[in-house]
């Protein structure tokens, strides 16, 4: 199973790698700080799930979203937006959008390792029934 991660903090991006890696030993990661090249990355290989900050250079964590679920095949792939913005309109947009979770930012480890679990439980449906 294959975790892409995007978030512009290289630390970020370790820590969470880090907290993921306890989940499961056979999951596989794809991180970057750069959305542009998440996305060309994606397009390429989809991954099964994806967890993208919402403040980055470039493209937001919204617009990444959209440029996502275009890809051929996106569409059942669970994104969770990481944000510290509590603004409902960003919020409103993910949904619209196709955000399947939220994570709070900061991230709490737990809740970290708890949603994703959920993500990979309902990617590993969403295979068994198409």
């Amino acid at each position: 199973m294959l975790i892409c991660i995007v978030d512009d903090s290289d630390t970020n991006l370790t820590l969470l790698e880090l907290s993921l890696q306890r989940l499961d030993p056979s999951l596989r990661f794809a991180v970057f700080t750069d959305p542009l090249a998440a996305l060309e990355a994606c397009a390429r290989d989809l991954p099964d799930v994806v967890l993208v900050d919402y403040m980055m250079p470039g493209i937001d964590g919204c617009t990444f979203i959209a440029r996502f679920r275009a890809l051929p095949g996106a569409e059942e792939i669970p994104v969770v937006l990481s944000t510290a913005a509590t603004e409902r309109e960003i919020k409103r947009r993910a949904i619209e959008l196709g955000v399947t979770d939220f994570l709070p930012k900061p991230v709490d480890p737990h809740e970290l390792k708890t949603r994703m679990r959920c993500m990979i439980a309902l990617r590993r449906l969403t295979q068994r029934a198409g």
